[in-house]
């Protein structure tokens, strides 16, 4: 068995593998997902990332995290915002659950197969460079039993939601009709039995995948080997250094960026921008020591005055009547409380024009320090729309009504301005790395 102190490797296949393993261990229940999948992969890449340099496959999976994080969440989104459907039989409401389970769920086996093919390939690379060719057989076994349940899980969790094709076909076929509904009104059993099937074959596959994990661990020569090959080639590598804080870096300030979007249940405000903010700012202080920042110390003080405007919205919910339209709720509330409510937007407008303005500055002054690059252009459409997106929705809190008019815009352009800082930041990254590799 390998010593401790001569391998530098803290986070591979360590317990927060196992806790990424066990959120995707429990199944979805149509589109909710009780123990959200994003955790579990974010989990799992993390920590599979300290080799993240030794092998593409590896890295590629972080690409794929996003994508199956942005699943989860879509997924995690929807089910709130279709929580008082749950247990409608309107065909409207039972063939929309279906269109978006199957959605996701064809989206997701797509990236499961592969994030599937990546990682196994991307550990056998590993093994093979690594005097660990004895590793070969655990990690086909795990290759084999990770790609059969987590495909199986996903089309446990969509049998149930296709059984109102068995509802449409009744509407049709009007001889069938009392047969054909007997089974539609089975979907709850359906779904009850799929779920205990799709946990038995989860508590099975997290036992084989620990296993074979723990095999792999035991491997002395190859662990050895990895860590001292960590220890010269990352751990005391100037550049790894610059590479993974710029790759958090873009990370929190993408998510950041996310949390910008309206979430709205019931007249309240569920995404904290302020978060956002913060993880912003978190975001540039990890590289800090790469550029002198100058206008970042601010985005704390930003997302402070966010904050109060955040739980500021939550309470001028309390004067809507959901028996009434956003128009007449608005109207019926106190003089005092719309001009306190205008007041709010415009002080949220201001910050957040502050927020927006500071990240793209300070961004693109990273990227020129970094990359001895002018990137004026890449700049100047997420920019703009992060603008846009702001006086929408600044707009929004000033006057309560206008929502029915410009909700749609609003996040049009706020998914078109999250999905360019993306595509920017990716660029960045990626400016970054090639000229690091390069010197």
């Amino acid at each position: 068995m390998f010593k401790k102190e001569n391998y530098g490797l803290k986070k591979f296949f360590s317990p927060m593998m196992t806790l990424g393993l066990l959120f995707l261990l429990f199944p979805t229940f149509s589109l909710y997902d009780l123990f959200p999948d994003v955790v579990g992969w974010i989990l799992i890449y993390i920590a599979l990332s300290e080799f993240s340099e030794f092998n593409e496959d590896i890295f590629a999976l972080k690409k794929l995290t996003y994508y199956l994080s942005a699943i989860s969440g879509a997924r995690f989104i929807l089910g709130v915002l279709m929580l008082d459907r749950i247990n409608s039989k309107a065909s409207s409401d039972t063939n929309l659950f279906m269109l978006l389970v199957t959605a996701f769920s064809v989206c997701e086996i797509i990236c499961i197969v592969m994030y599937s093919k990546h990682l196994f390939d991307g550990l056998e690379y590993l093994a093979a460079r690594n005097d660990g060719e004895a590793s070969f057989g655990a990690i086909t076994n795990a290759r084999s039993i990770t790609s059969f349940f987590l495909i199986a899980r996903v089309v446990l969790t969509l049998i149930p939601e296709l059984f109102p094709l068995f509802q449409l076909e009744a509407e049709i076929n009007i001889e069938n009709y009392d047969w054909l509904m007997s089974i539609f009104n089975l979907k709850n059993t359906t779904m009850l039995l799929c779920m205990v099937l799709s946990l038995i074959l989860g508590i099975y596959w997290l036992s084989q995948i620990s296993k074979t994990f723990r095999d792999i661990r035991k491997n002395s020569t190859l662990m050895t080997r990895l860590g001292e090959r960590y220890k010269s080639e990352i751990k005391d590598n100037t550049k790894y250094y610059t590479l993974t804080r710029t790759r958090l870096a873009c990370s929190f300030i993408g998510a950041g960026c996310v949390l910008y979007f309206n979430l709205v249940v019931d007249f309240k405000y569920y995404m904290p921008h302020f978060v956002g903010t913060l993880l912003i700012f978190l975001g540039f202080f990890l590289i800090r020591k790469l550029y002198s920042e100058s206008l970042t110390k601010l985005l704390p003080i930003l997302a402070a005055v966010q904050g109060v405007v955040y739980f500021y919205r939550f309470r001028f919910a309390d004067y809507f009547s959901y028996g009434l339209s956003l128009a007449e709720s608005y109207h019926e509330a106190p003089t005092e409380a719309k001009l306190t409510m205008a007041i709010v937007g415009v002080v949220y407008i201001c910050a957040s024009l502050m927020v927006v303005l500071i990240v793209y500055r300070e961004l693109k002054h990273f990227c020129d320090v970094m990359t001895d690059k002018d990137a004026t252009t890449l700049f100047f459409m997420p920019r703009l729309l992060s603008i846009m997106s702001v006086l929408l929705s600044g707009a929004m809190i000033i006057y309560m009504p206008i929502r029915k008019y410009i909700v749609e815009t609003e996040a049009i352009v706020t998914v078109a301005w999250i999905v360019l800082t993306f595509v920017l930041l990716s660029k960045v990254r990626n400016e970054v790395r090639y000229k690091i590799i390069m010197q």
